[in-house]
């Protein structure tokens, strides 16, 4: 019997448990999608701020200062912690990080920054110094440092001024390895420079003296200037300040600014400062040991621990004294130095004879070397000028003997106290003279003749020489050649052994004196004639088994044996040897021969390959050496990239590769396992798949991941709220990094759950609650949103208009007051209406002149002048203000009798008054005891030298006698010197005298009775009493003036240097030839050419018709060695003619011979009558000269010895075996190439009438070689895959359905789909309803509950049937499912639906919405839109 209750307790227990389970599953189902970053942050807080931005950016603080902090790595520049430091609209901006730690000995953090302004950033951290100094540098964005911060405290800061825009990186690191918390802030302030206009000169005053705008104006005259403690930090001006004058300078500048004035020299030295935090700073010299006559220097400047600290100030200087700076005296200097090197003159001309003008006149001798002088001699003479020209010689000059350029100075200078150093230079003057003693000449390889010169006769010299090879420097021989010299010139030859190699040569030769000093030095190379090897071509054929290698050589000497031997070698490994010939002997038989030849054997692999051509003998080894090199490669694929290379070597024709040889649909660039062409991303290995197609990839772990996949329009939401942070995409969030946020409905700028009023965009915020908005300018706007008793403010002053509230308006309808302290009806605010100047006391209200004192008569402090602001009381009474720097200030405030003082020197200007001032516009004098018009203060302007004598005042040169010639004891002299004392009762020194008239003063006259028809020079001397070269023979009677030291004069006063007594323009002394005939042409030793023999062969240079001859030659009559002549003229000397009676209507070879006397290539036929030079040596020449090789019978281009066909039709295109298509076979195939289709037919392949094997035939024209297609006779017009098959011939599935009729081609599950949604009739739950599949439903939330709850009621429905019916108590029941009487084991089922599952495919939809099936066999299929797509 059934248990009735007991399958209702079966059945509601059912019931249950699916009410739970739905219960769950809706849950599930109907939860929104969340981020992957939201469930992230349910395990672990992501740090914020891990990149840099304006505003405040905490870190997560790490565990401990060891633990790396959130910006790790960045350890580096290239890794550093970067942001953007842009100033706000109030031009400011302030960026800080908290949490940061330098965690180990060798962390380093860096941060970078661009500040795009003009601006000043200061960065800065702080920590706990006893826990670990940090310290930090400042890089610019070359990695240059600008500064360090390396103190001791528990800060460190580092700054710099930006003027446009510039990248800077900071880099914190621990000092002595320590480890340490901190925290950073960068600090950044905008500034304005303004336009430079110091003192009215257009542009800023410069910033070291170096720099400094001159001032020249009056005295008291005020300039303008700016200063910025930022950028322009110092001012300078220059001011000339005269001989015995005195500066005095005043600065002023605005209320709030520091700026401190310096005095200095024109050395930099400080005069006087004044760094006062006063408005004005003064400066002075007076008092001071500085005497002007000198620029002296205006330093402006900022004191820098005053910021900000900008804006303009005032300059202005006044100079006491002196007189104006004298023009610079005038005068010209010409020096000449004479070639001998002895004598020179100085020129001077233009001199004034102004007796306040003194002159120096410096002469010094040097030499020049390596762009400096050396000094020899320096001579300083004070000038007493009476002349405006005049000569000054400078004898018996000396320099020493040897090479060189040698120099004579002569400088002017005026001796002034204008100067910083005392001297002005007028003019100067410099002659130099180049003097060479050495000169080389090569005559041939083995000989060559050095000229010495500038000897000195009689001395004895030596030539130290070395004869080197160029290469390596290697000296092959040297010796010495000793010499007594006969005149200042003398020829030497030298000889020395033959060159060794064929690099250039060179001659060092050194020209010595007897004691070992070298004099000078000559250094020649010159290129010895020398066996060369030309490599002239070389074949480099891939697919011939050997290449051709042609080469040359020159300069032989004929009859030598020499040796050649050839290689071929890959360019990366010389010593690697890889194809050899040789050595191959040979004898000379002409200079230069031709057509040598090899063949190499191809390399296999691809290379850089050289041949190298070794050209030997047996006396020097290898004398040349040539090569010649070019790329062979082997490119199976033709994609440009050798084989060795090609990590894709069947890369199809015409593809794109990259350096591997691999095309996109080959590689993986980035090794994610998608190959470049389906990978949306392929350089990046995170990222592969892009399903919006926005540029950011769909892997959430990977780089710039998607936040939105399925979104085009949005991928990033910083905040996590859910909402894209693009502004103008879907569901934007108008609050990117604000999670709290996301809508601003009246778009006020504050998100709608904050906003006090979010549907009004004028108010947003209520601080003080009453009511009324904070923003004053808004809807019911709060004046005082700070303040809940006080909202209203109609005069718009501050004060608000409710008289019970904070702060109460008393002037509420008066923007301009609002406040009365003392009551008197004034407001308080002294600019505002009718303000009170004086708002604590009731007496007074008003100042017009706005002094600080107050215009009521009967107030306190009342201003006796109220309309002047620059005076305000008078002690005196005398109507005249006792504020001196005010208007008509009293310079006397207790004198009523006294009240200007316009010179400043404490003397009153009133005539009639207490000490009046007799001298009213002079500071430096008041007194004039003798009233002579000067003052008595001998330190004063035009002081009484003379102060009680009325006919005497000056006394310019202080010798005691008056200038004044009308006056008691007047100054004959009254410019005499300081330093020319004692002077004659005239008042008059010697220096001023000239007893005997002739123009020089007594104390410097040497001759100091000169006649008096006489024209003496600048030493008082006449010619008849003077010798100025010092050869016994007055100047009058001097023929020969400037005869030198040590040459012995005549009775007329000339020297042999002056004399030539053969009148051939050499004189004497130089003379080696002294008794030439006249009217001839002589040399610079005075030689004709009838009296030298140059060369030394016996023959005299007028005879001689060749010249240079070497000493060694025999020459004949005409001086001529056989290396000179020319007996055939054929161009070639006898010495090198091989055939000196060549025919002159004939061309030469280098040996002189022409073709009909030469056989250059041995074939028994001479060269006129050779059609074939070159032949051979091995082959045999026809009667023509030709052999073989040298001749081409069937004219294919081809020589007989390598033709194959000898027979080639005319005009037929051969190979380089010299056959024609028609007569070869290149691919074996049994068909000439002229009729082969197939040139290249494989030998494992039977070719057909025209030549062509399977593997290149194509029978039915699909694109599938006959060896290749699986379905030989496809319509030519079908479309086929590789196997040669179409869609209608193929079944790639297998499922007995062709492809073309097959909607799932690839799965032998599928072949249909009758309702066309992509999913096969076999797995679709509607296959007739492109709207609704099991697929589809699965795609929806919804659409799975109802199945499951149809299955479920199915389910129970069924259960509780079979419960009901059998009863609870049933074995059978209890142990599975009883059907039809049969009772199926529970295991038995799991299995049999294991089995079911294992032969199904399995769909699924990824996160992007992409449709896939999973083949029992692990096969994938992608649906593609149209049909499954196979993936491999």
């Amino acid at each position: 019997m059934v248990n009735v209750n007991q399958g209702r307790r079966s059945v509601t227990c059912l019931l249950v448990a699916f009410l739970l389970f739905s219960t769950v599953m809706m849950g599930f189902l109907m939860e929104e999608p969340t981020p992957l970053d939201d469930r992230e942050e349910a395990d672990y807080t992501v740090p914020s701020g891990t990149g840099w931005s304006g505003g405040s950016s905490g870190g997560i603080g790490p565990a401990s200062a060891s633990t790396p902090d959130s910006y790790e790595p960045n350890d580096t520049q290239a890794t550093a912690t970067w942001g953007n430091a842009t100033t706000n609209s109030a031009g400011v901006n302030s960026t800080s990080w908290s949490g940061l730690t330098i965690h180990n000995s060798t962390d380093e953090d860096w941060f970078c920054f661009w500040i795009n302004q003009s601006a000043q950033f200061w960065f800065n951290i702080t920590f706990v110094h006893a826990n670990g100094d940090l310290d930090m540098t400042l890089y610019d964005g070359s990695g240059n440092t600008i500064t360090s911060s390396t103190g001791v405290s528990n800060s460190e800061s580092v700054s710099d001024i930006v003027t446009t825009s510039g990248f800077y990186c900071v880099r914190v690191y621990g000092y002595s390895s320590a480890v340490n918390y901190y925290n950073a802030t960068l600090e950044v302030e905008t500034y304005t420079v303004q336009a430079q206009n110091d003192a009215g000169s257009g542009q800023d005053a410069g910033n070291t003296q170096a720099g400094a705008i001159t001032l020249s104006g009056a005295n008291n005259v005020t300039y303008s200037g700016y200063l910025n403690h930022l950028s322009d930090q110092d001012d300078y001006y220059a001011v000339y300040v005269p001989l015995n004058a005195t500066i005095s300078a005043s600065l002023q500048h605005g209320t709030g600014l520091d700026f401190d004035l310096w005095l200095r020299d024109a050395n930099g030295s400080l005069i006087d400062s004044a760094s006062s935090t006063n408005l004005v700073e003064n400066v002075s010299s007076s008092g001071t040991l500085y005497a002007g006559g000198s620029t002296y220097y205006l330093h402006v400047d900022v004191w820098s621990f005053t910021t900000p600290n900008t804006g303009t100030y005032t300059l202005s200087y006044f100079i006491v004294g002196g007189s104006p700076p004298m023009p610079p005296a005038p005068g010209n200097v010409s020096t000449t130095l004479a070639n001998n090197l002895t004598y020179g003159e100085h020129v001077l001309t233009n001199l004034t004879t102004n007796t306040s003008y003194s002159y120096e006149f410096d002469i010094i001798t040097a030499e020049f070397v390596n762009g400096s002088y050396t000094v020899f001699n320096v001579t300083s003479t004070l000038l007493n000028v009476t002349q405006s020209n005049f000569t000054i010689s400078s004898m018996n000059l000396s320099y020493p003997e040897r090479a060189g350029v040698f120099c004579l100075y002569g400088g002017l200078y005026e001796i002034t106290g204008q100067t910083t150093s005392g001297y002005r230079v007028v003019n100067e003057s410099l002659d130099c003279i180049e003097v060479k003693m050495l000169d080389f000449n090569f005559t041939s390889d083995t000989d060559g003749i050095a000229h010495s010169q500038n000897l000195t006769a009689g001395d004895t010299y030596s030539l130290n020489w070395s004869f080197i090879e160029g290469s390596n420097y290697s000296t092959i021989d040297s010796g010495y050649a000793n010499f007594t010299a006969t005149g200042p010139h003398q020829n030497v030859t030298l000889n020395w052994t033959s060159p060794i190699s064929g690099d250039p040569h060179c001659i060092v030769v050194f020209l010595e004196n007897s004691t070992g000093s070298i004099l000078d030095n000559y250094v020649d190379c010159f290129s010895p004639i020398w066996p060369r090897v030309n490599v002239t071509s070389m074949a480099g054929d891939r697919n011939a088994t050997l290449n051709e290698v042609r080469f040359d050589f020159s300069n032989l000497i004929v009859g030598d044996s020499y040796d050649w031997n050839v290689s071929l070698v890959e360019i990366s490994n010389f010593s690697n040897i890889l194809d050899s010939y040789g050595p191959v002997s040979f004898t000379a038989n002409a200079t230069n021969m031709t057509g040598f030849s090899w063949n190499y054997t191809t390399p296999s692999a691809s290379g850089y390959y050289c041949v190298v051509v070794n050209l030997e003998n047996s006396t020097h080894g290898v004398l040349d050496m040539g090569s010649l090199c070019m790329t062979i490669f082997f490119d199976d694929d033709w994609d440009g990239v050798w084989n060795e290379n090609d990590l894709c070597p069947n890369t199809s024709p015409n593809a794109t590769v990259d350096l591997n040889g691999c095309d996109a649909t080959q590689r993986d660039t980035d090794g994610d396992g998608y190959v470049d062409a389906s990978d949306d991303f392929p350089f990046d290995s995170t990222q592969w798949s892009d399903g919006d197609g926005d540029g950011y990839g769909d892997n959430p772990t990977g780089n710039n991941s998607d936040a939105f996949p399925t979104d085009a329009t949005q991928w990033s939401d910083q905040d996590g709220d859910g909402w894209g942070d693009n502004a103008s995409g879907t569901n934007s969030d108008a609050f990117p990094t604000d999670p709290n946020e996301w809508e601003d409905t009246d778009a006020d700028g504050v998100g709608d759950n904050g906003d006090f009023m979010p549907n009004d965009a004028s108010q947003w915020a209520d601080t003080d609650g009453d009511g009324y908005g904070d923003n004053s300018s808004g809807t019911n706007g709060d004046a005082f949103p700070n303040d809940a008793t006080q909202w209203s403010d109609q005069d718009g002053d501050g004060y608000g208009d409710n008289a019970t509230g904070n702060d109460p308006d008393e002037f509420p309808t008066d923007g301009t007051q609002w406040e009365d302290a003392d009551g008197d009806g004034h407001g308080d605010n002294a600019s505002g209406f009718e303000g009170d100047q004086f708002p604590t006391d009731p007496t007074q209200w008003s100042d017009s002149d706005g002094d600080g004192y107050g215009d009521n008569a009967s107030g306190n402090n009342a201003d006796v002048f109220p309309e002047d602001s620059t005076q305000w009381a008078d002690r005196d009474g005398d109507g005249y203000g006792d504020n001196r720097g005010g208007n008509n200030g009293d310079a006397f405030p207790d004198d009523s009798t006294q009240w200007s003082d316009a010179d400043g020197d404490g003397y009153g200007d009133n005539p009639s008054g207490n000490d009046p001032d007799s001298f009213p516009n002079d500071g430096t004098q008041w007194a004039d005891a003798d009233g002579d018009g000067y003052g008595d203060n001998p330190n004063g302007n035009d002081a009484d030298a003379f102060p009680s004598d009325s006919s005497q005042w000056s006394d310019q040169d202080g010798d005691g006698y008056g200038d004044n010639p009308t006056g008691t004891n007047p100054d004959d002299c009254p410019n005499t010197p300081s330093n020319a004392r004692p002077v004659n009762s005239d008042g008059c020194h010697e220096s001023e005298l000239d007893t005997d008239e002739d123009g020089v003063t007594d104390d410097i006259d040497i001759c100091p009775q000169t006649p008096s028809a006489e024209v003496a020079d600048n030493t008082g001397c006449s010619p008849s009493q003077r010798d100025t070269d010092g050869d016994s023979i007055k100047d009058n009677l001097d023929k020969c003036p400037g005869t030198p030291v040590n040459d012995p004069a005549d009775q007329d006063g000339c020297g042999q240097s002056q004399i030539d007594d053969d009148g051939d323009g050499v004189m004497n002394d130089a003379d080696n030839c002294p008794s030439t005939d006249a009217g001839l042409v002589v040399d610079s030793f005075g030689c004709a050419s009838n009296q030298l023999d140059s060369d030394g062969d016996g023959v005299t240079d007028d005879l001689d018709q060749c010249a240079a001859t070497s000493s060694s030659a025999i020459v004949d009559e005409d001086g001529c060695a056989d290396s000179q002549k020319d007996t055939d003229s054929d161009g070639l000397t006898d010495d090198k003619d091989l055939c000196p009676d060549s025919n002159s209507s004939e061309t030469v070879d280098v040996n002189g011979c022409a073709d009909s006397q030469k056989d250059s290539d041995m074939d028994s036929v001479n060269d006129a009558d050779d059609d074939c030079p070159g032949t051979p040596g091995i082959e045999v020449a026809d009667e023509l000269g030709c052999s073989p090789s040298q001749k081409d019978t069937d004219d294919d281009g081809v020589n007989n010895a390598l033709d194959k066909c000898p027979q080639t039709l005319d005009g037929a295109p051969v190979n380089s075996a010299g056959c024609a298509n028609y007569e070869r076979d290149t691919d074996g195939d049994g068909v000439n190439d002229d009729k082969d289709l197939c040139p290249s037919t494989l030998i494992s392949e039977s070719a057909d009438l025209l030549g062509c094997g399977p593997s290149q035939k194509d029978t039915d024209g699909d694109g599938v070689k006959d060896s290749m297609d699986d379905c030989p006779g496809t319509a030519s017009t079908a479309e086929v895959d590789d196997a040669g098959c179409s869609i209608t011939q193929r079944d790639s599935d297998g499922d007995g359905v062709n492809d073309s009729d097959d909607a799932f081609p690839n799965d032998p599950n599928e072949s249909s789909d009758r309702d066309g949604d992509g999913v096969g009739d076999v797995m679709d739950a509607y296959p007739d309803n492109p709207e609704a599949s099991l697929e589809g439903e699965l795609d929806s939330p919804m659409g799975l509950i109802i199945i499951l709850v149809m299955v479920t009621l199915l389910v129970l429905a069924v259960g509780g049937v079979l419960l009901i019916r059998f009863g609870g108590n049933n074995g059978a029941v209890a142990s599975g499912l009883v059907m039809d009487g049969n009772v199926l084991q529970g295991d038995d089922i799991g299995s049999d639906i294991s089995a079911i599952q294992s032969s199904q495919p399995e769909q699924f939809v990824d996160e992007s919405g992409n449709h896939w099936t999973r083949n029992p066999d692990g096969s994938m299929l992608w649906w593609n839109g149209t049909e499954w797509q196979q993936v491999e």
